[in-house]
Formats: structure tokens, C-alpha cells, sequence
């Protein structure tokens, strides 16, 4: 085991300024978060509806 130094105590104040800026931040993180999910969303979507078969329409041959 290592000996035990002395330390100077250390505090820390965290200000009201500091945690709205903390949140803050984090809103506008959280905000790029949500529009990455969606862009992904649509990039997949349309992906998929662009690799889909497409139904072959169909011709009607009368006989009369």
C-alpha cells in the first residue's frame, strides 16, 4: 500500500449560470440527436422503397 500524503482540501461551487448553460447545451444536443434519427429514418425509407419491386401493371386484352 502506498503511505498516505497530506492533501489540500479543494471545493467547488457550481453556479446557477452554470447549469443553465449545462442544460442548455445538453437540449442542443439532444435536439441534433433527434434530427440525425429522423434524417436516418427517411434515408432508410426511401432506400428501401427505391429497392422494392415494383408491381407490373397489368393489360387488358378485350375480345369482342
Amino acid at each position: 500500500m502506498t503511505e498516505k500524503k497530506d492533501r489540500e482540501r479543494v471545493m467547488a461551487e457550481i453556479t446557477i449560470s452554470y447549469v443553465l448553460r449545462l442544460a442548455s447545451e445538453e437540449g442542443r444536443a439532444y435536439e441534433m440527436w433527434k434530427h440525425m434519427m429522423q434524417a436516418g429514418e427517411e434515408f432508410i425509407a426511401s432506400s428501401l422503397l427505391q429497392s422494392a419491386p415494383r408491381p407490373r401493371p397489368s393489360i387488358e386484352v378485350s375480345m369482342s
